[in-house]
């Protein structure tokens, strides 16, 4: 049984801080000292404070800490995501990152790390958020600026996605919308049977507004009086 569920975004970061700590610490061994050893202190102190509400996850390093996670909460930790749009677009979703989510440096060292890389682009590309809540409103604020999107988990499948056309986020296993109070949750679909199955629908959809169009056409013209 896990320790709360309400702490479940504490434990996340703290596999975070203490992933990027053993990073850090991995630099610093290899002779990268300054840079690596100036940071540590931060990460602790920041792991620290959320260890305060999983203290079960204290002393234990990042791999024992995602076993115990996965163990109690009957589910693979995750925390990277990928992201898929258009080319065109790459701009307008590094602009709304930059404007509202992007942290300085010193602050961005610091957070638990939730990585979102993008598809387009750049390979160095990677996007961080210091919480689920707001890799969720992020990617709500891509849909709502009309841009099509597809999320996808570290596996390949399919989360969440955009059209593009009616400024709403959807999610994938049953394309009902996602709601204010919904968490982000992976379909069984990858990447290209998904988009199969949006084609297919685009198709339909398409195909209906053919056919509703011919059967307006051929009413007939009302005579004047």
């Amino acid at each position: 049984m896990a320790e709360n569920t309400s702490n479940e975004q504490y434990i996340k970061q703290a596999i975070g801080f203490q992933s990027n700590i053993e990073h850090h610490q991995q630099e610093a061994a290899k002779g990268n000292l300054t840079s690596h050893h100036a940071v540590l202190p931060k990460l602790e102190k920041q792991l620290s404070k959320c260890l305060e509400f999983c203290p079960s996850y204290a002393n234990k390093t990042s791999k024992e800490m995602i076993e115990q996670y996965e163990q109690e909460f009957d589910k693979e930790y995750q925390n990277i995501h990928l992201l898929d749009c258009n080319k065109s677009d790459v701009d307008i979703v590094k602009k709304i990152y930059n404007e509202k989510y992007k942290k300085d440096d010193d602050e961005e060292e610091s957070l638990g790390a939730f990585l979102l890389h993008m598809l387009q682009g750049k390979k160095d590309d990677v996007l961080r958020f210091k919480s689920e809540e707001e890799f969720k409103n992020f990617i709500t604020d891509l849909a709502k600026e009309g841009i099509n999107v597809t999320v996808m988990d570290a596996n390949g499948n399919v989360k969440c996605y955009a059209n593009g056309q009616d400024g709403k986020l959807y999610h994938a296993d049953n394309n009902s919308e996602v709601q204010t109070h919904e968490t982000l949750r992976s379909s069984t679909m990858k990447y290209e049977e998904f988009m199969a199955v949006r084609q297919q629908m685009m198709d339909a959809t398409a195909a209906g507004h053919n056919e509703e169009r011919a059967s307006a056409s051929s009413l007939p013209t009302p005579k004047p009086y």
